[in-house]
């Protein structure tokens, strides 16, 4: 026995790349051990392998399923010679020296794919049992023993070898391949789950969730009273604590989707104080004031009272009595802020169905969306970190130069439109939105609703400044823009037909800035 020598477990479904990397390793003083048919790929290869059967001096039975589930595997992978409780083990079973399980799993999921019809009986000659656990074992074992799922690793893991690198249980490419262990064992069993949802009748994906999500509260119900919902949150991923002070009312579906929307309308803005009602995932009024949270938020109710009824609230400061007695006669579902005094709180607690949540202001730039697309799959993308004040790349297209007031006014109403579903135009003036056209199938159609609305609310149009989430196709929005009398637009540009936007902008003596980046968010 030679417990210098570092031994290698090789058992893989997908032989991409395995055989240089076996040889790679031979190359390095490693001694390989395999099981039956990545034993016989890599011996009619030319290269020295011994087999698990001879290993553990112990042969493969129930027809070839149980091979590597054995002591002398296991105790292999996870025995550590330098730990004294474990010594005497290792030397009175003979334990050897397994540094390296390089495995992947039957391709479950592509053989479903190509056979929609794979009955029960096929399908349980994939349900891979070795492979996980010796993966897990040797994850388990940190740096005493590296666990490779992903055939992309191998020349990185033969390089560091190469190099003499010391690849310790604290080193980012240790624990790298440890997480992909985990991350590959989840979706194998997620995909075999799915297989026996579909069997049993499920048609959602429900009966996955619980192998990477678990539930963080049950939910009133989804979108409509007829659909269930819970919120669920990653496995051992920490998620906003929700604190949800005491209402009549539990939260519901619409509710969760309204405060993230809300949430993130409000991180926008790094500086000053800003408040958002929001109904159906859309702003429907802001306001921000520099110095005054009282003014920031009676900017965003009196923007669109009527809209309002019955919305989100949100803001990124303190309410205290003032405010507290400002929020009390509305109807709103949720408030939410950062913190609530206790006056505050006493006062507005008295309307029974308002929901209250304590929660801090959501930071932008760190989390990734996931989307389900039905039968699809899954989108996922980085979020639009989109801050206020950010200005860098901002260029004036027209003759006509913005005053500071108007860079400013710009800056908000570009910020509210990047959090305003697509096709957006907002309209504001002061740090207030006056005018929103949320949705629209045509961009001409969404001024032409911000126009409308803000007319409609009787607030001053002329002086305001309109921003546009994308860039406009025609010069007919500027045109529209003009005969209203508003005197500044932000858009991104990039149409190939800037000119005519442009042109339109400086014989109306209008303000164009361009900010060389569109925010979409359907």
């Amino acid at each position: 026995m030679d417990l210098d020598q570092p031994i290698a477990l090789i058992s893989v479904s997908d032989k991409t790349g395995v055989v240089d990397f076996a040889r790679g390793l031979l190359g390095l003083g490693w001694k390989l051990i395999s099981t039956g048919g990545t034993a016989v790929h890599l011996q009619q290869r030319g290269l020295q392998v011994e087999s698990v059967e001879s290993f553990t001096d112990f042969p493969a039975i129930i027809s070839g399923k149980v091979k590597t589930l054995h002591p002398k595997i296991f105790g292999s992978i996870m025995g550590d010679p330098e730990h004294p409780s474990e010594q005497e083990d290792i030397h009175t079973f003979g334990l050897q020296n397994i540094r390296m399980v390089i495995v992947n799993f039957y391709p479950f999921e592509k053989v479903m794919r190509e056979n929609p019809e794979m009955s029960v009986v096929d399908a349980h000659h994939l349900i891979d049992i070795g492979g996980p656990a010796l993966l897990r074992a040797a994850a388990k074992s940190l740096s005493k023993c590296l666990p490779i799922v992903d055939p992309e690793d191998y020349d990185s893991v033969l390089g560091w070898l190469q190099e003499g690198k010391r690849l310790d249980r604290d080193s980012l490419e240790c624990l790298q391949l440890i997480h992909k262990v985990f991350v590959c064992t989840c979706n194998f069993d997620a995909q075999v789950s799915a297989f026996f949802a579909s069997k049993i009748g499920i048609k959602s994906r429900e009966a996955v969730m619980p192998l990477g999500f678990e539930t963080v509260k049950n939910l009133r119900y989804g979108e409509n009273p007829h659909q269930q919902a819970k919120l669920l949150a990653v496995a051992g991923h920490v998620s906003v604590d929700l604190k949800l002070h005491e209402a009549r009312k539990k939260l519901s579906y619409n509710n969760i989707l309204d405060l993230h929307y809300a949430r993130r309308a409000v991180a926008v803005y790094p500086r000053g104080y800003v408040a958002v009602v929001l109904k159906h995932n859309n702003p429907c009024g802001v306001g921000h004031h520099l110095t005054s949270p009282q003014q920031a938020l009676e900017k965003a109710l009196t923007a669109d009272p009527q809209s309002a009824f019955g919305g989100i609230l949100a803001m990124n400061f303190t309410v205290d009595h003032t405010l507290a007695s400002l929020i009390k006669p509305l109807f709103v579902e949720c408030l939410s802020a950062p913190e609530v005094t206790p006056e505050a709180l006493k006062l507005i607690q008295e309307k029974k169905n308002l929901r209250i949540l304590v929660e801090p202001v959501e930071s932008l730039g760190l989390h990734s969306e996931l989307r389900q697309v039905g039968d699809y799959g899954y989108l996922l993308q980085g979020q639009d970190a989109l801050v206020y004040g950010n200005r860098a790349q901002w260029k004036v297209a027209s003759e006509k130069q913005p005053t500071p007031e108007q860079l400013d006014d710009l800056d908000f109403a570009f910020c509210v439109a990047a959090r305003v579903k697509s096709n957006a135009i907002v309209l504001a003036r002061h740090g207030q939105t006056i005018g929103i056209g949320a949705g629209q199938m045509s961009r001409i159609d969404a001024v032409q609703f911000a126009l409308s609305k803000a007319s409609g609310l009787g607030h001053v149009i002329r002086g305001a400044v309109l921003a546009s989430d994308g860039f406009f196709p025609f010069g007919d929005c500027v045109e529209l823009a003009e005969r209203h009398g508003i005197h500044a637009i932000i858009q991104p540009g990039g149409s190939i037909r800037d000119q005519d936007s442009i042109e339109v902008a400086n014989r109306a003596g209008i303000c164009l800035v361009m900010t060389g980046e569109r925010h979409f968010m359907h």
